[in-house]
């Protein structure tokens, strides 16, 4: 199978982010001679390496944010990631942060580091899908960021916040199913 062969196959599968199980699925070798394939196909260019066990091929149009959502599951994106893209924070980050119930985890994706932050499973929520990828509405990012900066375990600059932008009915409607700290902390900045 040359490689047009298995640039349309991989296609066929309709993802652009691929695993070494998908291309399993795909290229027909044994096992054993799976990595030394798709090393080749990486060679040649028509697959691109993303992270460890993690490819996409030529032509695919692949977001860190949606493979990061994917990779890891349940996640979603949160805190500062969020809140910079809703323009509520200054800082642009150069690394993307979820929120998951899994093991808090770090990995790089490409050039990209990806953040995930371990969070009880009832606070798991105040999210939607906006094209296809789990985001946490901005208030419940906020909240979130709130949680983990109570835990010791994030940094917020509370002057850089943009707060008279913020639902606050919303925002302490999702604080009240955290613990305590979090809606003290909250009502603080309010204040």
């Amino acid at each position: 199978m040359n490689s047009w062969e298995v640039l349309n196959k991989l296609q066929a599968l309709g993802k652009s982010w691929l695993t070494l199980a998908d291309l399993a699925k795909v290229l027909p070798v044994k096992s054993q001679s799976l990595n030394p394939v798709v090393a080749r196909l990486v060679k040649k260019g028509a697959l691109k390496r993303l992270g460890r066990g993690i490819y996409t091929y030529k032509g695919a149009v692949v977001s860190a944010e949606s493979v990061a959502s994917q990779i890891y599951y349940p996640s979603y994106l949160s805190l500062y990631t969020v809140l910079s893209q809703a323009d509520l924070i200054d800082q642009i980050p150069y690394e993307i942060h979820l929120v998951t119930t899994q093991k808090s985890k770090r990995l790089n994706l490409r050039k990209t580091r990806i953040f995930y932050h371990q969070i009880k499973p009832e606070l798991f929520f105040g999210w939607r899908l906006i094209d296809g990828i789990p985001t946490a509405e901005p208030e419940k990012a906020l909240v979130d960021l709130m949680y983990f900066a109570v835990l010791g375990k994030a940094y917020l600059n509370r002057e850089e916040l943009d707060w008279r932008r913020m639902n606050v009915k919303k925002m302490n409607r999702y604080a009240k199913k955290f613990p305590k700290g979090v809606k003290a902390a909250i009502d603080a900045e309010l204040k």
